[in-house]
C-alpha cells in the first residue's frame, strides 16, 4: 500500500489560502461598512485615506468638508442656457 500525504497536504494548503481569503474579504468588508464615506467615495479610497493620510491631511480633509458644507447653495434652482436667435447670414458680404 502506498501512502500518498502529499496530496493531504496540498489540500490543507489550498484550504487555508482559501479560508484565508474569504475571511480577508469579510474584513475588508466589515471595515468598508463600518468607515463613514460619502457618495462620491468609493470604499478603496476610503481605505487609501486611512492607510497614508497624516494628521495634517486629515485636518486639511476635516476643514474642506466643512467649508463645503458652509457654502453649500440652494440647488434647487437650476438655470439653463438657451440658444442665442439665428439671424439670416448676411450673404451681400462677400459679393
Amino acid at each position: 500500500m502506498e501512502k500518498i500525504p502529499v496530496k493531504k497536504s496540498k489540500a490543507k494548503k489550498v484550504l487555508k489560502i482559501v479560508g484565508l481569503f474569504i475571511l480577508l474579504l469579510i474584513v475588508v468588508a466589515g471595515v468598508t461598512e463600518y468607515i463613514y464615506r460619502n457618495d462620491m467615495e468609493t470604499p478603496l479610497y476610503k481605505v487609501q485615506q486611512y492607510l497614508t493620510y497624516s494628521k495634517e491631511d486629515w485636518a486639511n480633509y476635516e476643514n474642506n468638508k466643512r467649508l463645503i458644507a458652509e457654502s453649500a447653495k440652494d440647488t434647487t434652482n437650476v438655470d439653463y442656457a438657451t440658444a442665442a436667435p439665428q439671424s439670416p447670414i448676411d450673404t451681400t458680404m462677400w459679393e
